[in-house]
């Protein structure tokens, strides 16, 4: 178990009824002209897609918290939108979620297919098609 940031224990399963996030970098290759998000998004050649959890949160302190811990990290990236993500929709689309709580991060969690490898292009539309995409209010 771990511990959130305002040290509670935030559990080690993520739950299905859990929503993750996955913050989109306002760039072509992860937005459409029409607004809509590319399957580049959950595209990761590491072995599995980082996302955060909600935890518990609303989304708006999601996406706060999300900035900040980037910020930190002394990331300069503009996230003008957020895949917000059931974890039930991506368990039924054949990937695992888990969580892997970092130092600064207790919330950060991994999207793997079969426990390690980069997702499918076919799960990956199906998963975005069945999320939703919030604008980043921060």
């Amino acid at each position: 178990m771990s511990l959130d940031e305002n040290g509670n224990v935030l559990n080690d399963h993520v739950e299905d009824v859990e929503q993750l996030f996955r913050g989109v970098p306002n760039q072509p290759s992860f937005i459409k002209e029409d607004g809509s998000i590319t399957s580049a998004i959950l595209k990761d050649s590491h072995g599995g897609v980082s996302v955060d959890r909600d935890g518990g949160r609303n989304d708006s302190d999601v996406i706060a918290f999300f900035c900040k811990t980037q910020k930190d990290l002394g990331k300069n990236i503009s996230y003008s939108k957020f895949l917000k993500m059931p974890v039930s929709i991506v368990r039924q689309n054949k990937c695992d979620v888990t969580a892997v709580p970092l130092e600064n991060n207790p919330y950060h969690a991994e999207i793997t297919q079969n426990g390690s490898g980069e997702l499918k292009r076919g799960d990956i539309k199906n998963i975005i098609k069945q999320s939703f995409v919030l604008d980043n209010p921060v």
